[in-house]
């Protein structure tokens, strides 16, 4: 990945301090704080009417659906000094973040909180799922997933399967890139003491006759953060500490081209590239026993990710209030992780992904009709294939190979599914009570179909405040890794995997 931002310190600095000169008229701080004002001026039932999508096909309040969710603002996280998506989400109620190896950052939600933190939570980038079949995550490449490109962030607290269907398990994680109304050019720095660096240019324009144009570039680097960590030397006894660098580059571009075609058709087309590069990350020993890490002083990570993204979407009104959605993406993720084991006699262990996905939807919805009910009923098809998995043996963090590639068995290994799903949201007692019904069967050739139901029941109480009852199940789809054992890499199998069946939960 090429890397902008490795230049020496001194054209750094002076680099950063003359963009940060220019940049001032541009980066809009007035709009900013003059937004933020606005934010903490709006009253809590104004900011509990602020909308959202992630919960249902339809436009409602944070009070109005039937799941736990939450809304952050770039005013809000901004006001935070947030660096990360996870600086913008660690502080909300039942949400709890931290390190796992190759860079990536675990999601405890609720509570629960292991190793595997990582799994379980649904992330999505303007509609596009980003979790892939070799992990079931995206959470390990979460470091490619620039704050500085996006306008909301929106998250479920508790499965959300109905609506997204696997790896929705214990939450979804909603992101939302930069987009603006109005033209604008907002070139941002940022510089902090512990000296990690970010730079990002916004730009929106309307070129008139429907084309409207949206474009975001940001990019970061952490330079050698010297982070402790303790181990039991096995000799001995004694606890030892050591450090990690923990430092990392990203990158992301998006390129965005809204065209309303008349007053009600519409279509959107989108282009993302991102990637990071993690050195000397969080190693996976700590999690293996108690008494701190069994890998000693080497119980360190690298990880890098490069990531392409192609969207299309449209939006048609119809009559009588029917609107007929569509989606379709594509995508190639390309994942290199090493993990050095030398601490148990072994060399380190080179592990490379390939994957692409490619994925369609229609919804036909209806937001008004004379029975007080709004609907919807989609399809889905999505195909993922892990065009590459193959592993090396190399001397510690490095890429110098005392093994050449090998390819694993989990290589090859495809997956489709064909989606139907549906959502009613009724408004019964003088429209205080909402009933919201919703389910969603998935088909796998691989293990058949999996039914996710949801019923919400939403009393308002008032204007601030609402009871609800909700009542939900998702699955976790049984991932290329875990079926071949590759995840694990376990020599003596006693169980066969390929007839691991999807985990369940309700809630």
């Amino acid at each position: 990945m090429f890397d902008f931002l490795s230049i020496d310190k001194n054209t750094q600095k002076l680099l950063f301090s003359t963009i940060l000169i220019i940049s001032l008229p541009l980066s809009a701080e007035d709009k900013i704080e003059s937004e933020f004002k606005e934010l903490m001026e709006l009253s809590l039932e104004e900011l509990l009417n602020v909308r959202i999508s992630v919960a249902s096909n339809f436009k409602e309040t944070q009070l109005e659906t039937s799941a736990s969710s939450e809304v952050i603002s770039k005013a809000q996280w901004q006001q935070l000094g947030a660096n990360t998506i996870f600086d913008a989400i660690g502080h909300l109620p039942s949400i709890m973040t931290h390190d796992v190896p190759w860079g990536g950052t675990g999601i405890a939600i609720r509570g629960y909180s292991s190793p595997a933190s990582v799994s379980g939570i649904a992330v999505s980038l303007d509609g596009v799922p980003l979790n892939n079949i070799f992990t079931g995550s995206a959470l390990y490449e979460a470091r490619s997933l620039s704050l500085q490109s996006l306008n909301r962030i929106e998250l479920i607290r508790g499965p959300g399967s109905s609506l997204y269907g696997s790896d929705a398990f214990h939450g979804v994680l909603s992101l939302h890139s930069y987009e603006s109304g109005k033209d604008q050019s907002i070139l941002r720095t940022k510089w902090n003491s512990e000296g990690v660096k970010q730079l990002s240019f916004n730009h929106s324009k309307d070129f008139g006759n429907g084309y409207k144009f949206n474009a975001s570039f940001s990019g970061a680097d952490q330079p050698k953060q010297d982070i402790p960590f303790s181990f039991t030397d096995p000799a001995t006894s004694e606890t030892i500490i050591s450090d990690r660098d923990n430092n990392y580059d990203s990158y992301m571009g998006i390129l965005k081209l809204k065209v309303e075609h008349t007053d009600k058709f519409s279509s959107s087309y989108g282009i993302y590239v991102l990637g990071s590069d993690t050195f000397e990350g969080v190693g996976p020993g700590q999690s293996q026993s108690p008494f701190g890490s069994v890998l000693g002083e080497q119980d360190k990570t690298v990880g890098s990710e490069d990531r392409v993204i192609v969207k299309i979407d449209f939006n048609l009104a119809l009559d009588n209030d029917y609107e007929l959605d569509g989606k379709s993406y594509y995508w190639r993720l390309e994942r290199d992780a090493i993990t050095d084991v030398t601490a148990l006699g072994l060399a380190g262990i080179n592990a490379i992904q390939k994957q692409d996905e490619r994925g369609i939807d229609i919804t036909l919805k209806q937001t008004k009709n004379d029975w007080n009910t709004q609907w919807a009923v989609g399809v889905g098809y999505e195909k993922a294939k892990l065009v590459d998995s193959s592993v090396a043996l190399v001397i510690g963090l490095t890429n110098e190979r005392l093994t050449p590639l090998a390819e694993q068995q989990e290589s090859g290994f495809n997956r489709d599914v064909t989606s139907l799903f549906f959502e009613t949201k009724t408004k019964l007692i003088d429209e205080q009570l909402t009933l919201q019904t919703g389910a969603r069967i998935d088909r796998y050739k691989g293990f058949g179909n999996q039914t996710s139901p949801h019923l919400g029941l939403v009393y308002s109480t008032d204007e601030s405040s609402a009871i609800k009852l909700v009542y939900g199940e998702a699955f976790k789809a049984p991932t290329a890794g875990e079926i071949s054992g590759g995840a694990q890499r376990m020599p003596i199998l006693i169980y066969d995997l390929k007839k691991l069946k999807p985990q369940s939960l309700f809630t």
